[in-house]
């Protein structure tokens, strides 16, 4: 997953610096030439210097596709115990980007990432994702957003994160023309209020542990 990253983080540079792939792919290729010539000199330690893994990452990057979003897709959340006194949009999760290409976990599906920044407006509280669900209708149904829970968001500032969604081949274009199109439903958001103080350990805020929000979308 890492090393996916950082080839996703690549492109997204080199796109917005209008630069060629060909040198990204160039390197893996002769890292993966490297490592199947020197066959039980290079241990098999990692996706640097495996040569199934150097393949796959090949062949994930050659596959890849990048889209930015003109205007970012913004998911506010809303505390629904309104006893809370929180801010409509405390938090509010900006996707930039979209990036897709061959799973690397599960063999055959799509892996979608959703890169952004995550904006934590209170002034005194942090904030912890538990958990988001998304319902991709006609498609996907119920889905977990993974890579994002337990992101720790800190007051008064902002975290850059990417989530994930797994998608069956037949099925991911709709899901990822659905999320160009803005027209993703939250099916169930949860978040919790953390107290963070220099030099002492970070604690969660009574009552305000795995709040239930909900989200609107635009």
């Amino acid at each position: 997953d890492l090393e996916q990253e950082a080839d996703m983080f690549a492109q997204i540079y080199m796109k917005k610096n209008m630069q060629s792939l060909k040198p990204q792919i160039n390197a893996v290729d002769k890292l993966a030439v490297r490592t199947k010539t020197r066959r039980g000199y290079v241990p098999f330690a990692n996706a640097y210097s495996s040569h199934p893994d150097l393949t796959s990452r090949l062949f994930q990057i050659k596959n890849a596709d990048l889209y930015e979003f003109e205007n970012p897709l913004s998911m506010k959340f809303h505390a629904m115990k309104k006893d809370l006194k929180l801010e409509p949009g405390f938090l509010d999760m900006n996707i930039n980007y979209l990036y897709w290409a061959p799973s690397s976990n599960i063999s055959k599906d799509i892996e979608i990432s959703l890169v952004g920044t995550i904006i934590n407006n209170h002034d005194e509280l942090s904030f912890q994702i538990e958990k988001i669900m998304l319902n991709f209708l006609g498609t996907l149904g119920t889905v977990n957003l993974e890579g994002i829970v337990d992101v720790l968001i800190p007051y008064s500032s902002s975290s850059e994160f990417v989530a994930r969604i797994q998608s069956p081949p037949e099925k991911a274009l709709a899901v990822i023309e659905g999320i160009k199109k803005k027209k993703v439903i939250p099916f169930g958001v949860e978040t919790s209020a953390i107290v963070m103080r220099p030099g002492k350990p970070n604690q969660g805020v009574i009552g305000m542990m795995n709040m239930k929000c909900s989200m609107t979308i635009n």
